[in-house]
Protein backbone atom coordinates (compact mmCIF):
# COMPACT_ATOMS: atom_id res chain seq x y z
CA UNK A 1 0.00 0.00 0.00
CA UNK A 2 1.13 3.60 -0.67
CA UNK A 3 -0.10 6.68 -1.20
CA UNK A 4 -1.50 7.38 -4.61
CA UNK A 5 -2.65 4.08 -5.41
CA UNK A 6 -6.45 2.81 -6.31
CA UNK A 7 -7.95 0.27 -4.36
CA UNK A 8 -11.42 -0.91 -5.10
CA UNK A 9 -13.26 -1.13 -1.77
CA UNK A 10 -16.71 -1.21 -0.49
CA UNK A 11 -16.74 2.87 0.50
CA UNK A 12 -19.96 3.13 2.80
CA UNK A 13 -22.88 5.70 2.22
CA UNK A 14 -22.22 8.47 5.27
CA UNK A 15 -26.52 8.27 5.46
CA UNK A 16 -26.46 5.10 5.75
CA UNK A 17 -23.38 3.43 7.19
CA UNK A 18 -24.81 0.03 7.34
CA UNK A 19 -24.63 0.00 3.37
CA UNK A 20 -21.78 0.36 0.73
CA UNK A 21 -20.99 0.98 -2.64
CA UNK A 22 -18.02 -0.56 -4.53
CA UNK A 23 -16.10 2.13 -5.99
CA UNK A 24 -12.60 3.29 -6.46
CA UNK A 25 -10.35 4.91 -3.25
CA UNK A 26 -7.37 6.66 -3.45
CA UNK A 27 -4.95 6.10 -0.46
CA UNK A 28 -4.19 9.28 1.14
CA UNK A 29 -2.50 8.16 4.39
CA UNK A 30 -1.33 4.34 5.68
CA UNK A 31 -0.59 2.70 8.49
CA UNK A 32 1.59 -0.23 8.00
CA UNK A 33 1.73 -1.28 11.47
CA UNK A 34 -2.38 -2.45 11.54
CA UNK A 35 -2.34 -3.08 7.81
CA UNK A 36 -4.89 -0.30 7.20
CA UNK A 37 -5.08 2.76 4.82
CA UNK A 38 -7.12 6.01 4.94
CA UNK A 39 -9.06 5.86 1.38
CA UNK A 40 -10.46 8.76 -0.40
CA UNK A 41 -13.52 8.77 -2.54
CA UNK A 42 -13.56 8.10 -6.56
CA UNK A 43 -16.35 9.22 -8.25
CA UNK A 44 -17.38 9.93 -12.16
CA UNK A 45 -19.92 12.78 -11.00
CA UNK A 46 -18.43 15.73 -11.18
CA UNK A 47 -19.53 18.38 -8.19
CA UNK A 48 -18.98 21.66 -9.34
CA UNK A 49 -20.40 23.07 -5.80
CA UNK A 50 -17.79 21.35 -4.26
CA UNK A 51 -14.38 23.05 -3.71
CA UNK A 52 -12.49 19.46 -2.12
CA UNK A 53 -13.59 17.63 -5.14
CA UNK A 54 -10.70 17.56 -7.67
CA UNK A 55 -10.82 16.68 -11.06
CA UNK A 56 -8.62 13.97 -12.19
CA UNK A 57 -6.59 14.91 -14.90
CA UNK A 58 -5.70 11.58 -16.21
CA UNK A 59 -7.75 9.45 -14.88
CA UNK A 60 -7.31 6.30 -17.34
CA UNK A 61 -3.50 6.29 -16.77
CA UNK A 62 -4.45 5.86 -13.19
CA UNK A 63 -6.69 2.42 -14.14
CA UNK A 64 -9.77 4.23 -13.84
CA UNK A 65 -12.51 3.88 -16.60
CA UNK A 66 -14.25 7.44 -16.39
CA UNK A 67 -13.43 10.87 -16.07
CA UNK A 68 -12.74 10.93 -12.03
CA UNK A 69 -13.04 13.22 -9.66
CA UNK A 70 -11.66 12.43 -5.97
CA UNK A 71 -13.81 13.92 -3.06
CA UNK A 72 -10.44 15.08 -1.00
CA UNK A 73 -13.89 15.55 2.00
CA UNK A 74 -14.63 11.98 2.01
CA UNK A 75 -12.23 9.77 4.04
CA UNK A 76 -12.82 6.40 5.32
CA UNK A 77 -10.33 3.68 6.90
CA UNK A 78 -9.91 0.51 5.46
CA UNK A 79 -8.05 -2.77 6.41
CA UNK A 80 -5.84 -4.27 3.89
CA UNK A 81 -8.21 -7.80 3.59
CA UNK A 82 -10.74 -5.20 2.72
CA UNK A 83 -9.12 -4.37 -0.83
CA UNK A 84 -11.14 -5.86 -4.01
CA UNK A 85 -8.74 -4.89 -5.96
CA UNK A 86 -6.01 -2.82 -6.79
CA UNK A 87 -6.30 -0.43 -9.98
CA UNK A 88 -3.70 1.29 -10.70
CA UNK A 89 -2.17 5.11 -8.88
CA UNK A 90 -2.07 8.22 -9.54
CA UNK A 91 0.49 9.93 -11.49
CA UNK A 92 2.83 12.41 -10.10
CA UNK A 93 0.19 15.39 -11.28
CA UNK A 94 -2.97 14.19 -10.25
CA UNK A 95 -1.40 12.76 -7.03
CA UNK A 96 -0.10 16.65 -6.68
CA UNK A 97 -3.51 17.68 -7.06
CA UNK A 98 -5.30 15.47 -4.35
CA UNK A 99 -2.75 16.16 -1.48
CA UNK A 100 -3.28 19.92 -1.91
CA UNK A 101 -6.85 19.64 -2.00
CA UNK A 102 -6.51 17.01 1.14
CA UNK A 103 -4.50 19.53 3.09
CA UNK A 104 -6.87 22.57 2.05
CA UNK A 105 -9.39 20.62 3.79
CA UNK A 106 -7.75 19.16 6.68
CA UNK A 107 -5.90 22.68 7.29
CA UNK A 108 -9.72 24.16 7.28
CA UNK A 109 -10.92 21.69 9.79
CA UNK A 110 -8.14 22.77 11.99
CA UNK A 111 -8.53 26.49 11.85
CA UNK A 112 -12.09 25.59 12.95
CA UNK A 113 -10.92 23.22 15.83
CA UNK A 114 -9.11 26.04 17.25
CA UNK A 115 -11.61 28.79 16.95
CA UNK A 116 -13.83 26.40 19.05
CA UNK A 117 -10.96 25.18 21.36
CA UNK A 118 -10.16 28.99 22.27
CA UNK A 119 -13.73 29.73 22.46
CA UNK A 120 -14.38 27.12 25.26
CA UNK A 121 -11.47 28.50 26.54
CA UNK A 122 -13.18 31.86 27.19
CA UNK A 123 -14.44 32.91 30.54
CA UNK A 124 -17.73 33.49 31.03
CA UNK A 125 -19.26 36.74 30.92
CA UNK A 126 -21.24 37.50 34.21
CA UNK A 127 -25.02 38.26 33.43
CA UNK A 128 -25.76 41.81 33.37
CA UNK A 129 -29.56 41.83 34.25
CA UNK A 130 -30.73 46.06 34.05
CA UNK A 131 -33.53 46.79 36.86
Amino acid sequence: MEIGDIYLVNFHYEENTGMAKLRPAVCILVNSDNNEFAGLKVTSKERTYDRYSIRLAESQAAGLNFQSFVRCNKIEFFKQSEVIAKLGNLTDRDLRSVIIGFNNYYSRLSEINRSIIQYQAEPEQPDLEME
